[in-house]
């Protein structure tokens, strides 16, 4: 594995733990309004990817230096970063925040009620389990071997190639995917069922394999099964899709067989599976490198 993907591969994983620790607060409080909250905010997360992966494009496109386009980047995030930040100061403001949030008297509900954690893990280890399954059968292949994913060898030496294919469709198609799959979750929340959300988790294992025998390269070992580009785009798709859909119907149905006051605890416990699938994910993906 070159050095420039082992450093990418290690700033994912560090993004995406520090996204899944605060994602744990962000979640609890969501916890306490209807699952639509918590649909939109499990939703917004992935449409930061959407808008990421189109500014890349832009970059890409108008041939934007590096040091001009991380100038940039950074400037967004900071922007991002501080609108974000006051208009949680501001939500303080709004009653029906301070009603469902902070209880009617302002003060937190049930705060003299503190569940035992291993009350609250016999509700929802198998929703624990399927959140680590969900992320660490993304994190193995994505963007491990998904980034080493070429175009049909027809399009060799073209843009479309040599600058686009991996933005377009490692990046853009992937988060496109991911966005519809939680706003449908949102809606439609189904299974309800907590082994069938598990068993669908760990049956998303079955990309894992197919993602391999696209025409990443280099590779010595496994043959490629899928050449062209619409196969590889419809195999993304359905990954990114059931990826975006079971993280909603996870975060949602976690924090509703618990009690009120347990949810925030539940939401930490759900951030933090993710976080470990993600780490898991990433080894397991730099073997399967080796193993193309």
């Amino acid at each position: 594995m070159n050095l420039k993907l082992s450093i990418g591969i290690f700033l994912n994983i560090l993004s995406a733990a520090a996204s899944a620790v605060f994602t744990g607060g962000l979640v609890g409080i969501a916890s306490r309004f209807s699952r639509e909250y918590m649909a939109a905010v499990v939703a917004g997360q992935s449409l930061g990817g959407i808008i990421a992966a189109i500014a890349q494009i832009v970059s890409l496109a108008f041939k934007i230096s590096p040091l001009h386009s991380a100038l940039i980047y950074f400037v967004i995030a900071d922007v991002m970063v501080i609108s974000s930040l006051v208009s949680y100061a501001l939500l303080h403001r709004i009653d029906f925040f301070a009603h469902h949030a902070l209880g009617r008297a302002g003060a937190p509900q049930n705060r003299h009620r503190d569940a035992p954690m291993w009350l609250i893990l016999r509700k929802i280890w198998v929703y624990a389990f399927s959140i680590f399954a969900v992320f660490a059968i993304s994190m193995a292949v994505y963007p491990a071997v998904t980034v080493l994913v070429e175009s049909h060898p027809v399009t060799k030496g073209t843009d479309w190639n040599n600058i686009f294919f991996v933005p377009v469709v490692n990046y853009l198609i992937f988060n496109c995917g991911d966005y519809s799959g939680r706003l449908v979750a949102g809606f439609l929340l189904r299974p309800t069922n907590q082994w069938l959300i598990a068993g669908a988790s760990v049956l998303r294992v079955v990309g894992v394999p197919m993602l391999m025998l696209c025409n990443a390269q280099p590779r010595t070992h496994l043959p490629v099964l899928f050449l062209w580009d619409y196969e590889y785009i419809m195999i993304m798709i359905v990954f990114a899709f059931t990826n975006g859909y079971l993280t909603n119907i996870v975060m949602i149905n976690a924090t509703r067989v618990v009690d009120l006051h347990e949810r925030e605890k539940a939401s930490s416990v759900i951030a933090t599976m993710l976080s470990v699938g993600l780490t898991v994910g990433a080894a397991i993906g730099m073997l399967l490198v080796r193993l193309l």
